[in-house]
């Protein structure tokens, strides 16, 4: 009866404030996943529906919360920076995904950073995010890029992981979901490092790799609105950790089609955990620390002020 009470109110609610529709972006693979749960049950918040869209290409991103079309994005955390950085007015929420970059081999040959000495390691992003995690970790390693690795770069994770499948690629890095993919094709896959672990080892903090920004304007206009929404987005984080095969359900029933049973294995590799802006601050100015350095561009030439970050 509650329940009842609670749709008629909404229904209410919208017929005489008008259909306030909030639209939330993100792209497909591991930001996605986040949103599995708030996108089956959460069409409607308070007096606002809710869109959702996933998309296939994240080059667009940044055009679409530029112009606004976006209220609510869930994008990698140095697009944040970069955006904030050029004046576009948004606000940096919560952190979602902690991560996702495996190195990988086609044998079990290769088990420590010293083994790679001499080896050639393909990986995507060239003077991008993947590129500034691994050379970082090398350097950390004390190996040289060039002199003792060799790294040849490929324009996409799904062409890097065909041409591992096919054997024209002994070592690779490639991000979850393409890795479940990957590994249900062959299962003799030897997973040499969890690159987040590696991560963890050197800088003692988690890679911050995806991050929720909301617009400015909703921040100031719809701060209740937005603070329930977090709370949803949170809730539907630890749902899907906690129920991988359940969440692979929802996204085949809301993608309408079946992309290969990976989801849920998946899902337990992508490192999903919600924290706050606040909590996670030492942890991407660390890493935006490391990205300036690398390449200043990934971060928009500096790191984001104390205002980039949302406070309830």
């Amino acid at each position: 009866m509650k329940k009842i009470f609670t749709l008629i109110f909404t229904l209410l609610s919208l017929t005489i404030f008008g259909n306030n529709k909030i639209k939330v972006i993100a792209p497909m693979g591991a930001p996605s996943m986040t949103l599995l749960k708030i996108m089956d049950e959460n069409k409607v918040i308070g007096n606002k529906e809710i869109e959702y869209e996933i998309l296939n290409a994240s080059d667009v991103l940044a055009s679409k919360i530029i112009s606004k079309e976006a209220d609510i994005a869930i994008i990698p955390s140095n697009l944040a920076s970069n955006l904030y950085n050029k004046d576009i007015n948004i606000k940096l929420v919560s952190t979602s995904v902690w991560g996702i970059l495996y190195l990988v081999s086609r044998d079990d040959s290769v088990k420590t950073w010293e083994d790679l000495k001499g080896k050639e390691i393909t990986t995507i992003g060239r003077n991008l995010t993947p590129d500034a995690i691994l050379r970082y970790l090398i350097k950390a390693n004390k190996l040289k890029v060039g002199k003792d690795i060799k790294l040849t770069y490929i324009n996409s994770a799904p062409e890097l992981a065909q041409l591992f499948l096919a054997g024209k690629i002994d070592i690779a890095i490639i991000p979850e979901p393409i890795l479940s993919s990957v590994l249900m094709k062959k299962k003799d896959t030897n997973i040499i490092f969890n690159i987040q672990d590696e991560w963890k080892k050197t800088t003692k903090i988690a890679i911050p790799q995806v991050v929720m920004i909301a617009q400015g304007d909703l921040v100031k206009n719809n701060k209740e609105f937005l603070d329930e929404f977090i709370e949803n987005y949170k809730n539907s984080i630890q749902w899907v950790n906690t129920n991988p095969n359940k969440g692979e359900e929802i996204s085949l029933k809301l993608s309408k089609r079946n992309r290969g049973k990976i989801m849920a294995s998946s899902i337990k590799r992508s490192n999903l955990m919600f924290k706050n802006a606040k909590d996670s601050k030492k942890e991407l100015e660390e890493y935006y620390k490391v990205l300036l350095e690398f390449n200043p561009k990934l971060i928009g030439g500096k790191l984001p002020d104390d205002k980039f970050y949302y406070e309830k």
